[in-house]
């Protein structure tokens, strides 16, 4: 699903860069909302009898729709060991000690 989703993807990338004008922005296509609509479509488009176009082409109107634009220069602070002083909670042994 991922390599279909992935060929999918890349080809309309392409086509966004070509028709992408006077635009502040670049776009690309919403990785986590494409494989949404990939799962919930996945079956009809391998099981489907007649022509897959139909299906491909309307996962590519449903990638075009939903955008995202590609922001230069955004850094967030990480916080990297913001859970490392977090304690892991104690665990009861129903068993008693060997000694």
């Amino acid at each position: 699903m991922s390599n279909i989703q992935t060929l999918i993807v890349t080809e309309l990338n392409d086509e966004l860069q070509k028709e992408q004008g006077n635009k502040k922005y670049r776009y690309k296509v919403n990785t986590s909302l494409s494989y949404g609509f990939m799962k919930d479509r996945i079956l009809s488009l391998f099981l489907v009898k007649g022509d897959m176009n139909e299906i491909i082409m309307e996962l590519k109107t449903l990638f075009k729709e939903h955008l995202v634009p590609i922001r230069l220069g955004r850094t967030n602070k990480r916080e990297i060991g913001k859970y490392r002083n977090r304690l892991k909670p104690i665990v009861t042994k129903n068993q008693k000690n060997n000694l």
